[in-house]
């Protein structure tokens, strides 16, 4: 299951990828582990039908074939939509679903792209803990933790958080996220859940390369010479962004086959 979906959550409910007539791709928790996916656009680039046009002030605009995802709404978590802009960690994400086609089969409205849905991870009735590390060049260190504590017969208590720091030559990273989940019912008839979600970003902007015309310095030309490790752009620059949000989930099954779930969020 960590290696291949065989079901998703982007439509109307957990149904059978077979079942949903587009192209959905799922990046899996153990891809996002694997290759260190850190953030949105790192995980979409194992998509395909995806392209960035890079905005001013280094927002980045996500394009699904063609179609810019932030400016109509067509991002998600857990099937409700998150429309603001910020730069979007993985450390809770238990898959990333990308459904290429017209989003508003399935939602009512949205662009003739798609749609890209975050799942979030959910307590389960097992303990177990894992933490990792990853350090890099520029200073880069990243932790993670995931703990997970069963309360009860039907119920249990995940807490997923995420600290991420780097120089990165002139272009800090300051990341920070924790997300507390709370389920009880778990398999039975009436499920809940209740979760909190933090994510502060106070990074750096690059404008990735200095402002120069032709002339005797370059050589009369666009190309001159530029060290990775150069860094264009002024100290007062900076990208703020992050997210706290709230949320209560109700799901009342009917049978094997049938669901009923009710998703409050205060964002």
């Amino acid at each position: 299951e960590s290696l291949r979906a065989s079901t998703s959550s982007i439509g109307k409910g957990q149904q059978p990828l077979r079942d949903i007539p587009q192209s959905v791709t799922v990046v899996t928790e153990r891809l996002i582990d694997d290759r260190n996916l850190d953030t949105l656009k790192d995980a979409l680039k194992n998509a395909s039908g995806i392209s960035f046009q890079a905005a001013e002030g280094a927002e980045e605009d996500i394009r699904l074939r063609g179609f810019s995802l932030q400016a109509s709404g067509d991002i998600f978590i857990d099937g409700m939509r998150d429309p603001a802009f910020y730069e979007r960690d993985s450390f809770n994400w238990d898959r990333l679903e990308v459904l290429r086609g017209s989003a508003s089969m399935l939602f009512g409205r949205g662009s003739t792209g798609g749609a890209v849905n975050q799942v979030s991870k959910q307590p389960v009735l097992v303990d177990q803990n894992e933490v990792s590390l990853t350090i890099g060049t520029s200073q880069y260190v990243r932790t993670l933790g995931d703990f997970n504590k069963r309360t009860g017969e039907n119920a249990a208590l995940r807490l997923n958080a995420m600290v991420t720091r780097a120089d990165n030559h002139g272009v800090p990273i300051d990341n920070y996220g924790v997300a507390p989940t709370y389920r009880w019912g778990i398999g039975t008839r009436h499920e809940f859940s209740a979760g909190l979600y933090h994510l502060q970003n106070d990074n750096g902007i690059h404008y990735g390369l200095p402002w120069l015309t032709p002339g005797p310095a370059t050589g009369g030309n666009y190309l001159w010479k530029t060290d990775p490790k150069n860094y264009y752009g002024m100290a007062s620059d900076y990208a703020k962004t992050g997210t706290t949000q709230g949320n209560f989930v109700h799901a009342f099954r009917f049978g094997d086959e049938a669901e009923l779930r009710t998703a409050l969020r205060v964002a």
